[in-house]
C-alpha cells in the first residue's frame, strides 16, 4: 500500500491541528489584502463529484481553494484527515503513476479510521500530469472515489478540460448542474464591487438584448459617472488581478517585482508547454504594434515576423488563447447567423489589461513597466484599443462560443461584436472616440438595432433601435458572471 508522501504532508497541515488553517499563507494574504471580492465558491461537497477549476495563473485558484478548506473545517466540522490540499506542482508529480499512488496512499489512510468518512480531494494545478484524469478514472473504477469529491485546477484551459473529461465516467452532473468553472481576473463590475460596494449596489443591469432597456439603465448610471470613469482609469493599468489591484491600491503603482512575477507565470507556462521566449516574445510584439481588434491572418502573421509558417504562427497564438492571455475572435458567418466563417481572419484581444501590460513591457524591455503602463493608458491609440479589448473580453467571457464580429466580403461594413444566447442576437459597435456619425448607426440599424458604445455619448433612436451607451456605463451595468462562472465549451 502507497505511504504518504512528505509532500502530502506538508500540504496539509491541519491534519496535525486543525487550527493551522487559520494561519495559511494564502488566506493570510486574502485577509490582509486592501480590496478584495470573496467570490462564492461553487462546489457542493455532499455529493460524489469531480470538478475542474480552470483560469490563468496568479489569478487566486490556490486561494478559493484554501477558502474551501477552511469552509469545510469551520462551517461544515468535517473531519480535518478527511480534506487533502495537494499542489500537485510544487510537489514535483509529473506522472500518473504517482499521482495515483500518492492518492490511493492518502484515501487508504484517510479512512483507516472511519471507512464511511467522505474525502475531499483538492488538486492544484494538476495539468503538469499529462492524462492526469486517467488516475482519477482508475481510482473511480476501483471505488476509492465513493462518497468523494474531488476539485482539480489548472492554468491551461484544453489539459484541465481533457483531464476532467476523461474523469470517471459519472462525475454528478445530475447532482451539480455544472462540473467545470472558469476563474479569470475581476470583470469591471466585480472590481467596482471591491472598491465601491454601496455604489455597485445601486447600479442596475445594461441588458445588452434589449437597446431601450438598455439606455434606461446608462442613464441611471451615468448619475456616477465621475466616480466610475476614475475607477475604468485605474482598471485600464490593474486589471482585476488581486496582485496588482492590491498594490495599487496600497502605493498607487505596481512594483516591478508584480510585474515579474506574472511574466515569469506566462513566459514558463509557454515554455513547459514547448515554446522558445523569442518567437513568443515577437508575436507579442507585433500584436503591441497597432494590432490589437484588428483582423489578421496566420499567413499575415507569419510574413509580418520571423516565424517562419503560418501553422507555427497559428500554434503559438492558439495554445497562448489556451493559457487565458487573449481571445482569438473569430469572424462571424453573417451578421445573424450563430456561426464562425472558418479559414476567414480573425480579431485579437487580450484577456485583462494588466497581463496585456505586463506581456508589452516584457516585449519593449522595460526596466519599470509601470511608467510604461501609464505612458500607454495616456495614449489616446493604445487607450482606445485597450478599452475596446476590455468591452470585447467582457463579453467573450460572457457569450463564448458564440461570440463573433462581422465583417462583410468586400469589407465595407463592420459591426465589432455579434453575440447569439437562446435564439436572441445582440450586435455591439465600440467606438471610443468624440465624434459619432450615422454610418456607425446605420450598420446597427441595417440588422434590427442594437448598442454603440461610447466614450460618453448617451442617446436612444427608437426607429432604428440603436442605443448610445458610454462603455463606462456599459462596463458597470454588464451583470453577466465573468468573474467565476460555469464553462460552456
Amino acid at each position: 500500500m502507497p505511504a504518504l508522501s512528505p509532500a502530502v504532508i506538508r500540504d496539509s497541515p491541519w491534519w496535525k491541528e486543525a487550527a493551522a488553517i487559520d494561519v495559511d499563507p494564502d488566506l493570510a494574504r486574502l485577509a490582509a489584502a486592501p480590496v478584495r471580492l470573496d467570490v462564492e465558491i461553487p462546489f457542493r461537497f455532499d455529493v460524489d463529484a469531480v470538478y475542474t477549476l480552470r483560469g490563468p495563473r496568479q489569478v487566486g485558484k490556490s486561494t478559493l481553494l484554501k477558502r474551501a478548506v477552511a469552509s469545510l473545517l469551520r462551517d461544515r466540522r468535517v473531519p480535518p484527515r478527511t480534506v487533502l490540499y495537494l499542489d500537485v506542482e510544487g510537489a514535483g508529480i509529473s506522472t500518473v503513476l504517482r499521482l495515483r499512488n500518492v492518492l490511493t496512499g492518502y484515501i487508504s489512510w484517510a479512512r483507516t479510521t472511519n471507512p464511511n468518512d467522505r474525502v475531499h480531494l483538492l488538486l492544484d494545478e494538476v495539468t503538469g500530469v499529462k492524462d492526469w484524469g486517467s488516475a482519477v478514472r482508475a481510482l473511480h473504477r476501483e471505488g476509492q472515489l465513493s462518497n468523494a469529491t474531488v476539485i482539480a485546477t489548472g492554468s491551461n484551459a484544453l489539459d484541465v478540460a481533457r483531464g476532467g473529461e476523461s474523469a470517471p465516467g459519472r462525475r454528478g452532473e445530475a447532482e451539480i448542474g455544472s462540473p467545470d468553472w472558469i476563474l479569470m481576473p475581476l470583470g469591471f463590475r466585480d472590481y467596482l464591487q471591491a472598491h465601491v460596494p454601496d455604489l455597485t449596489r445601486k447600479l442596475p443591469e445594461v441588458d445588452s438584448s434589449q437597446p431601450a432597456r438598455a439606455y434606461a439603465a446608462a442613464q441611471e448610471i451615468a448619475l456616477h459617472q465621475d466616480a466610475i470613469l476614475a475607477l475604468l482609469q485605474r482598471y485600464l493599468l490593474t486589471g482585476g488581478f488581486p496582485h496588482a489591484t492590491a498594490a495599487e491600491q496600497r502605493t498607487g503603482r505596481i512594483e516591478p517585482g508584480i510585474y515579474q512575477i506574472y511574466r515569469a507565470a506566462i513566459t514558463g507556462q509557454m515554455k513547459r508547454s514547448g515554446y522558445r521566449d523569442g518567437i513568443f516574445r515577437e508575436i507579442v510584439a507585433w500584436a503591441a504594434a497597432n494590432h490589437l481588434g484588428k483582423e489578421f491572418t496566420w499567413n499575415g502573421l507569419a510574413a509580418d515576423t520571423d516565424i517562419g509558417t503560418k501553422d507555427t504562427a497559428r500554434r503559438y497564438m492558439e495554445d497562448a488563447e489556451k493559457l487565458f492571455l487573449w481571445h482569438i475572435l473569430p469572424r462571424a458567418h453573417d451578421a445573424l447567423t450563430p456561426a464562425p466563417l472558418f479559414r476567414s481572419p480573425k480579431k485579437l484581444y487580450p484577456a485583462d489589461p494588466f497581463s496585456w501590460h505586463v506581456l508589452a513591457s516584457w516585449a519593449g524591455g522595460d526596466a519599470d513597466p509601470w511608467p510604461a503602463s501609464l505612458t500607454r493608458a495616456a495614449d489616446p491609440t493604445i487607450r482606445g484599443e485597450l478599452v475596446e479589448s476590455v468591452v470585447a473580453d467582457h463579453l467573450i467571457r460572457g457569450f463564448a462560443p458564440f461570440a463573433f464580429y462581422h465583417r462583410s466580403s468586400q469589407g465595407e461594413e463592420e459591426i465589432d461584436l455579434v453575440l447569439h444566447r437562446a435564439g436572441v442576437a445582440r450586435r455591439i459597435e465600440i467606438k471610443y472616440r468624440s465624434r459619432i456619425t450615422k454610418v456607425h448607426t446605420n450598420r446597427l440599424a441595417k440588422y434590427g438595432g442594437g448598442i454603440l458604445a461610447t466614450v460618453d455619448s448617451l442617446a436612444y433612436d427608437a426607429a432604428t433601435e440603436v442605443a448610445q451607451i458610454p462603455v463606462y456605463a456599459l462596463l458597470a451595468g454588464y451583470s453577466e458572471p465573468i468573474t467565476l462562472f460555469p464553462a460552456r465549451f
